[in-house]
């Protein structure tokens, strides 16, 4: 499985995430990466509005970042008012969300006809088989909720010989080591080994290894505990502040903290406070968001933002 996303920390997505921008039109000129149709600027072939602003133009696919959708819009997304939701969300991340426990009417349950949906009627449970196949769980044990809302410690099993359960709870075979090149190009190069999982962006994508409360890092690595914001973290050798880095997508030296908005900018760790102008995160205590504009090329082609100094 291929996780089509750039690395980073889930503070900074977020706060990218401002309101759409009117598209230009023809006659007022369009910006690079677009063409013209029915007389407004559209995006072209592979490139993408990343900052919801047409008027400075689309990026190309391959360095767009994505803004994690609210737990409100990822409910009504997939057509869920009641009962903890489990599934994939905007940018493809597998999140376990509360759509409203208890929300429904007096006369109906959570789930009785269709999970995470009203009904009418008692509801009642599916197997543990059937748990674990809405959770999309190959293998491996852990809490999952019914469609009725009820926690449960289930046993998805183990996985067959020559295989083995990553922190997904996918079944994954031997295959290509961590920080390695696993697509490119359109090029799938095969799995990647037990516990990493092939994530980058539309044209390059490298192993990385993943941890979870389940699932620890093999030293000397460190979890960045929930990167991935489900629970999912990404091992590595953890950078602190002014610290060198590297992208954690070309190595395990990346940057990280509890902040979630330590990235690494010109191989170096910084607190990012402004991205693209998409207005300011709060800088630690004692820092404050400096006015000069870097360009952060580990971020993405053209990405420009503000540190904490």
């Amino acid at each position: 499985m291929r996780s089509l996303l750039l690395l980073l920390p889930l503070a900074l997505l977020v706060a990218c995430g401002g309101g759409e921008k009117a598209a230009p039109t023809c006659e007022e000129g369009c910006a690079v990466n677009q063409v013209c149709e029915e007389g407004l600027c559209v995006c072209d072939t592979d490139a993408v509005d990343c900052d919801a602003d047409m008027s400075n133009g689309c990026e190309p696919a391959s360095t767009c970042f994505c803004a994690f959708e609210g737990d409100a819009a990822f409910c009504e997304r997939n057509g869920a008012s009641c009962g903890f939701l489990a599934a994939a969300d905007n940018c493809g991340n597998r999140r376990v969300i509360d759509c409203g426990a208890g929300s429904c009417p007096a006369d109906q349950s959570c789930g009785a006809e269709v999970r995470n949906v009203c009904g009418e009627g008692e509801c009642r449970a599916e197997s543990i088989e059937g748990i674990c196949a809405a959770l999309e769980w190959q293998c491996g044990r852990g809490m999952g909720t019914d469609r009725c809302g009820e926690a449960h410690e289930i046993d998805c099993g183990d996985c067959p010989a020559g295989f083995a359960c990553n922190p997904r709870r996918e079944c994954t075979k031997d295959g290509i080591g961590p920080w390695e090149v696993c697509f490119a190009m359109g090029v799938d190069y095969g799995p990647c080994a037990p516990n990493l999982e092939c994530v980058g962006g539309e044209s390059y994508a490298v192993c990385v290894p993943l941890c979870s409360e389940e699932v620890a890092c093999q030293s000397p690595w460190q979890c960045a505990d929930s990167y991935f914001g489900n629970g999912i973290g990404l091992c590595g050798d953890l950078r602190m502040h002014l610290e060198s880095c590297q992208p954690e997508i070309e190595g395990p030296g990346f940057c990280w903290d509890d902040t979630g908005t330590l990235a690494c900018v010109s191989s170096t760790c910084h607190y990012v406070c402004d991205v693209q102008g998409q207005g300011e995160v709060p800088c630690p205590a004692g820092l404050f968001c400096g006015s000069t504009w870097r360009d952060a090329p580990e971020l993405g082609n053209g990405v420009r933002v503000r540190v904490c100094q």
